[in-house]
């Protein structure tokens, strides 16, 4: 009786690791299918008026790098902001520690 119970927990087991393994896998290709990419942020032409503009290889590539510098300027304007803030927290922390020692 101990032996049916045991061999019926390993296979509920077995299962369930299954089904995880497949709900991982499932969620994985479902944030991978659901990225998009950013449009490119190409200039329209003044005299633009909503018909198909084709862009050369020159100005899409313009663009990317364009937009991967923006990107990186914006990535650095975080961590300035980041360290800023630590130094704050640091000066604060410094600052309550001297009161402390005061009292």
């Amino acid at each position: 009786k101990l032996s049916q119970a045991f061999h019926q927990i390993s296979t509920q087991k077995t299962l369930l690791e299954y089904k995880v393994k497949g709900l991982r896998e499932a969620l994985i290709n479902e944030r991978t299918r659901r990225k998009q990419g950013k449009p490119l942020l190409l200039k329209e032409a003044k005299e633009y008026q909503g018909r198909a503009v084709f862009w050369s290889p020159r100005k899409v590539k313009e663009a990317h790098n364009h937009q991967q510098l923006q990107e990186h300027q914006e990535e650095q304007v975080q961590h300035q902001k980041a360290e800023i803030n630590r130094l704050r927290k640091e000066a604060r922390q410094a600052k309550a520690g001297e009161k402390e020692i005061r009292r």
